[in-house]
Protein backbone atom coordinates (compact mmCIF):
# COMPACT_ATOMS: atom_id res chain seq x y z
CA UNK A 1 0.00 0.00 0.00
CA UNK A 2 2.97 2.42 0.85
CA UNK A 3 4.39 2.03 -2.51
CA UNK A 4 1.20 2.45 -4.40
CA UNK A 5 0.94 5.84 -2.28
CA UNK A 6 4.87 6.79 -2.95
CA UNK A 7 3.95 7.12 -6.65
CA UNK A 8 0.86 9.21 -6.65
CA UNK A 9 3.38 12.00 -7.49
CA UNK A 10 4.56 10.30 -10.42
CA UNK A 11 0.98 9.52 -11.69
CA UNK A 12 0.17 13.33 -11.29
CA UNK A 13 3.32 15.03 -12.89
CA UNK A 14 2.64 12.59 -16.09
CA UNK A 15 -1.76 13.41 -15.97
CA UNK A 16 0.24 16.86 -15.74
CA UNK A 17 1.63 16.40 -18.89
CA UNK A 18 -1.78 14.82 -20.58
CA UNK A 19 -3.68 17.94 -19.81
CA UNK A 20 -1.23 20.60 -19.27
CA UNK A 21 -2.88 21.21 -15.73
CA UNK A 22 -1.46 23.40 -13.19
CA UNK A 23 -3.27 22.29 -10.94
CA UNK A 24 -2.42 18.61 -11.38
CA UNK A 25 1.39 20.10 -10.98
CA UNK A 26 0.53 21.68 -7.96
CA UNK A 27 -1.23 18.90 -6.39
CA UNK A 28 1.82 16.57 -7.36
CA UNK A 29 3.88 18.70 -5.12
CA UNK A 30 1.32 18.87 -1.95
CA UNK A 31 1.11 15.32 -2.50
CA UNK A 32 5.08 15.07 -2.34
CA UNK A 33 5.06 16.84 1.01
CA UNK A 34 1.90 15.05 2.13
CA UNK A 35 3.42 11.63 1.52
CA UNK A 36 6.81 12.26 2.92
CA UNK A 37 5.14 13.55 6.12
CA UNK A 38 2.69 10.44 6.84
CA UNK A 39 4.22 7.41 5.82
CA UNK A 40 5.71 5.84 8.47
CA UNK A 41 8.65 3.99 7.30
CA UNK A 42 9.54 8.03 5.91
CA UNK A 43 9.88 9.29 9.26
CA UNK A 44 13.02 10.60 10.41
CA UNK A 45 14.45 10.29 7.01
CA UNK A 46 12.69 12.67 5.14
CA UNK A 47 15.38 14.43 3.31
CA UNK A 48 16.71 10.80 1.63
CA UNK A 49 13.04 9.86 0.61
CA UNK A 50 11.97 13.36 -0.84
CA UNK A 51 15.47 13.38 -2.69
CA UNK A 52 13.88 10.16 -4.07
CA UNK A 53 10.43 10.86 -4.88
CA UNK A 54 11.19 13.71 -6.32
CA UNK A 55 13.27 12.31 -8.38
CA UNK A 56 11.64 10.06 -9.77
CA UNK A 57 8.05 12.33 -10.07
CA UNK A 58 9.85 15.06 -11.49
CA UNK A 59 11.50 13.29 -14.40
CA UNK A 60 8.58 13.10 -16.84
CA UNK A 61 7.71 17.02 -16.71
CA UNK A 62 11.70 17.57 -17.03
CA UNK A 63 11.92 15.61 -20.24
CA UNK A 64 8.81 17.36 -21.77
CA UNK A 65 10.18 20.79 -20.46
CA UNK A 66 13.40 20.59 -22.07
CA UNK A 67 11.98 18.48 -24.65
CA UNK A 68 9.79 21.69 -25.48
CA UNK A 69 12.98 24.16 -24.71
CA UNK A 70 15.22 22.87 -27.13
CA UNK A 71 12.94 21.24 -30.04
CA UNK A 72 10.62 25.08 -29.86
CA UNK A 73 13.55 26.65 -30.97
CA UNK A 74 14.08 28.57 -27.82
CA UNK A 75 17.43 27.00 -27.35
CA UNK A 76 18.88 24.69 -30.33
CA UNK A 77 21.98 23.92 -31.68
CA UNK A 78 20.48 23.13 -35.28
CA UNK A 79 21.90 19.15 -35.34
CA UNK A 80 19.56 16.88 -33.77
CA UNK A 81 23.06 15.07 -31.88
CA UNK A 82 23.69 18.95 -30.31
CA UNK A 83 19.68 19.35 -29.68
CA UNK A 84 19.68 15.76 -28.06
CA UNK A 85 22.93 16.73 -25.62
CA UNK A 86 21.29 20.33 -24.70
CA UNK A 87 17.61 18.04 -23.74
CA UNK A 88 20.23 16.11 -21.45
CA UNK A 89 22.39 19.00 -19.95
CA UNK A 90 18.84 20.41 -19.42
CA UNK A 91 17.46 17.81 -17.70
CA UNK A 92 20.19 17.79 -15.52
CA UNK A 93 19.95 21.47 -14.45
CA UNK A 94 16.14 21.31 -13.91
CA UNK A 95 16.72 17.92 -11.68
CA UNK A 96 19.80 19.93 -9.37
CA UNK A 97 17.72 22.88 -8.74
CA UNK A 98 14.31 21.07 -8.23
CA UNK A 99 16.65 18.82 -5.62
CA UNK A 100 18.29 21.85 -3.92
CA UNK A 101 14.98 23.57 -3.71
CA UNK A 102 12.98 20.70 -2.19
CA UNK A 103 15.68 19.40 0.25
CA UNK A 104 16.15 22.83 1.51
CA UNK A 105 12.16 23.39 2.20
CA UNK A 106 12.32 19.45 3.68
CA UNK A 107 14.71 20.73 6.10
CA UNK A 108 13.32 23.95 6.88
CA UNK A 109 9.70 21.51 8.06
CA UNK A 110 11.68 18.56 9.39
CA UNK A 111 14.90 19.42 11.14
CA UNK A 112 15.38 16.36 13.16
CA UNK A 113 16.23 13.40 11.21
CA UNK A 114 18.64 10.52 11.33
CA UNK A 115 22.39 11.28 10.18
CA UNK A 116 23.06 9.52 7.02
CA UNK A 117 26.29 7.85 6.51
CA UNK A 118 27.79 7.25 2.98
Amino acid sequence: MQLIIGLLPTVLSVAFLANQSVVLLLLCVLSLFVIVGTVPLFKKRESLFMFILVAIAGLPVNIRLAYCLVFDGIISSGFLIGDILWVAFLCCVLFSVEEIAFGVITRMIWKKQIRLKV
